[in-house]
């Protein structure tokens, strides 16, 4: 008789889900070198526990520690006191807690939107918040990595060209496109 065993026991685990979370959260941390910090805020929350744990780059300020701890609270804040009053629904349907949970669990990890922004001293400048869902790879946690971008200057580029397109560029009036679509607006 030989010692070799009769029997064998073979276990089968999938961790496809964990393998893609760890990947998904590998794909963000390489995408973060990108960030230009130097004309950005970049706010790390852990949105299932609604914590901050991390706010980097030259637009972060002051304001953002305040005692207001949770997302919706520092949203609210933020809505209240920097964004300009016609741009404030589409900030705060963007960036709220129960919304951007919801985006999640129904397969959807990013979104952004464009604002004017009030400065300290009170002049308007463009910015565009995006935001990024990640789960956590060792848990069922969702991570949100919320980027809030001075994109002033292509977006007064862009706003310019626009206008351009809709003027005659010997009288300065409206094109007949521009004009025709004025028109209707108005009726």
């Amino acid at each position: 008789t030989t010692n070799l065993p009769r029997t064998a026991v073979i276990s089968y685990f999938d961790n496809t889900e964990q393998r893609q979370r760890e990947l998904a959260y590998a794909k963000w941390q390489l995408e973060l070198g990108s960030i230009p910090f130097e004309r950005a805020a970049l706010y790390e929350w852990n949105l299932t526990k609604d914590e901050q744990e991390n706010a980097r780059g030259r637009l972060v300020t002051d304001y953002d520690m305040l005692s207001a701890n949770t997302f919706n609270a520092r949203t609210d804040y933020f809505i209240a006191n920097r964004v300009i009053d016609e741009d404030r629904i589409i900030f705060a349907s963007l960036m709220n807690r129960e919304h951007l949970m919801g985006m999640y669990l129904n397969g959807k990890y990013e979104d952004s939107a464009e604002y004017r922004y009030i400065e300290g001293d009170g002049s308007i400048r463009w910015r565009k918040v995006s935001v990024q869902l990640v789960p956590y790879p060792e848990s069922n946690e969702i991570k949100t990595y919320v980027t809030n971008m001075d994109i002033d200057e292509e977006k007064r580029e862009q706003l310019a060209a626009l206008e351009a397109s809709q003027r005659d560029f010997l009288t300065g009036a409206f094109n007949r496109e521009t004009f025709i679509k004025k028109v209707t607006e108005v009726f």
